[in-house]
């Protein structure tokens, strides 16, 4: 009797960070992270070299690999390398994996539910100036952490522009980029005559944004020497191909590729001393 070789289906990961000399890899509610990297194939081991059915030498060291289970997570979405740990952000909340006493080891982490906003887009997550910024789905989070690493998720969006973002992006797959050279915040929406969002971080203000272009849609933007392009994508008269370029959100002319954009000014009072 023929006997075949039982198979086993491995689920691709939804994400994956790098810290600490170790790949992390999130697959649902399970965080694998790999041995300490001395060679490639070390990326790819996410178990303990000794081993642990033997009786001489089954201990567990600080450099091997291994595996997290996050129960309460739902629709784990990315992963990013935060100050001393590794942030997981899920649909219904924000975890971090770190070390209390510094660095990540296998025999020695912990894991902390910081929010329960969770993110509603994976590439709405950007990072400037030690805060990382994402989309909730009801509000714009900011993620801190104070002299003693102790992380802490804000809503900075509560008490300026609530009803606009939920009218305008909840729900909504943004997708942003910090500009360093402006300590911006930009996040946009990638659709036709698709909606923008600018958060200038020195003042706190926001500076919403919409292209006035039908026919053309802006893909998430991207930085280059403090100066900030957008991927732009238009159908073809044929409407079987699509063609594609980089744009700059700046144009003397005040047209979105070739479509005037409606201007207005937003002025305050001058009593000129009198009431």
């Amino acid at each position: 009797m023929a006997v075949s070789v039982p198979k086993r289906n491995y689920k691709n990961p939804v994400a994956c960070a790098s810290a600490f000399g170790r790949f992390f890899y999130a697959v649902e509610s399970l965080v694998y992270y790999s041995q300490v990297i001395i060679s490639p194939n070390d990326a790819g081991r996410c178990y303990q070299s000794n081993d642990p059915t033997s009786s001489e030498l089954p201990d567990l060291l600080d450099t091997d690999g291994g595996v997290l289970e996050l129960e309460e997570t739902r629709n784990i979405k990315a992963m990013k390398s935060f100050r001393s740990g590794v942030v997981v952000f899920a649909g219904n909340g924000v975890w971090y994996i770190s070390n209390p006493n510094g660095g990540f080891t296998a025999t020695a982490y912990s894991v902390q539910k910081i929010s329960d906003r969770g993110v509603e887009s994976s590439r709405s997550i950007i990072e400037g100036q030690g805060v990382i910024y994402y989309f909730s789905n009801n509000g714009i989070m900011a993620l801190t952490a104070n002299e003693e690493n102790n992380l802490q998720v804000s809503d900075i969006s509560e008490e300026r522009i609530r009803s606009y973002f939920l009218s305008n992006y909840a729900g909504q797959k943004a997708e942003g980029v910090y500009d360093d050279g402006q300590k911006q915040c930009i996040w946009w929406l990638p659709n036709t005559q698709g909606k923008g969002l600018v958060y200038d971080t020195r003042i706190g203000s926001f500076y919403p944004q919409k292209s006035a272009a039908s026919t053309t849609y802006l893909k998430g933007p991207f930085s280059i020497e403090n100066a900030v392009y957008y991927p732009s994508a238009m159908q073809s008269f044929d409407a079987n191909t699509l063609s594609y370029n980089f744009s700059s959100p700046t144009n003397r002319q005040f047209k979105d590729f070739g479509v005037n954009q409606s201007a207005y000014l937003i002025s305050g009072y001058e009593t000129l001393g009198k009431f």
